[in-house]
């Protein structure tokens, strides 16, 4: 925002940005957070592995399933 007078001036808000999507950004740090919460969750609740376990078959049989049919669309 620029107010009269000010030599200031915003282009890029960060949380809005000139999209509406902001900044996005990606830092290799974030696997380590991930992961760590990850661990704290399956030592912390022991509940958890057995929908960590589930959650990862379903979306690797899932994810393999998407491949296959997208690999089949011709696009020519």
């Amino acid at each position: 925002m620029r107010t009269p007078g000010s030599a200031r001036s915003y282009p890029n808000v960060v949380p809005f940005g000139p999209l509406g999507a902001g900044q996005w950004t990606g830092h290799s740090i974030g696997l380590f957070i991930v992961i760590g919460f990850i661990l704290i969750a399956l030592i912390g609740i022991p509940e958890s592995a057995y929908f960590f376990i589930t959650s990862l078959g379903v979306g690797a049989a899932f994810g393999c399933v998407l491949r296959l049919w997208h690999r089949s669309k011709s696009f020519f």
